[in-house]
């Protein structure tokens, strides 16, 4: 039987053995890879914006391409390396995310061209949101609430403008973030 001192000593090394795990989860997926996106954010929203359609979609397929691999590739210099053992289920619920909002897109059809590209993006701020309430990280959550307004108001205020805005605005936040947690430790 523990003592009550080493019972306290034993929960305060699991708490810490557990806030470990989840900075190193929120590490590999809130440091490079929110750069990694949110440049890709800026590139794409902003394609979408001036070029038609088709050059557009080639562009933002690209560019998350490329985000997607970065991301892989940065894992390994990441400042706070380790496994988890959630990054493969981390992973593909991103995609479930991304096929989930382009699905979405299509069962609405939405009538004007940059609602098309608004709803993808919302729907990443909810996931983001609700990535941020299950670790516990404000900061993203804050991001993720902030991208779903951003592309309603744009929606209903500025919707001919609002591609570009929604891009620069959004992917500017989600690079901000990730270049912050890259220097500093991250904030709850």
């Amino acid at each position: 039987m523990l003592t009550p001192d080493e019972a306290t000593a034993a929960l305060r090394e699991a708490s810490r053995v557990r806030d470990r795990g989840r900075r190193v989860l929120q590490g590999q997926a809130t440091r490079l890879p929110m750069v990694w996106w949110g440049l890709c954010w800026i590139v794409s929203y902003s394609a979408a914006q001036f070029l038609p359609f088709a050059p557009a979609a080639v562009l933002a397929a690209a560019t998350g391409v490329a985000a997607f691999g970065l991301s892989r590739l940065g894992a390994r210099w990441d400042p706070t390396p380790g496994r988890t053992g959630w990054e493969r289920q981390f992973m593909r619920s991103w995609w479930a995310v991304l096929v989930v909002a382009f699905a979405i897109d299509f069962i609405a059809a939405p009538a004007p061209l940059p609602v098309f590209f608004l709803i993808p993006g919302a729907v990443w701020g909810l996931a983001m949101l609700l990535f941020a309430v299950a670790m516990g990280d404000r900061a993203l959550g804050v991001l993720g609430v902030g991208i779903v307004v951003l592309a309603a108001l744009l929606r209903v205020f500025l919707l001919d403008e609002s591609l570009v805005l929604f891009g620069v605005l959004g992917g500017s936040a989600m690079a901000a973030i990730g270049l912050a947690r890259l220097v500093g430790p991250i904030g709850r």
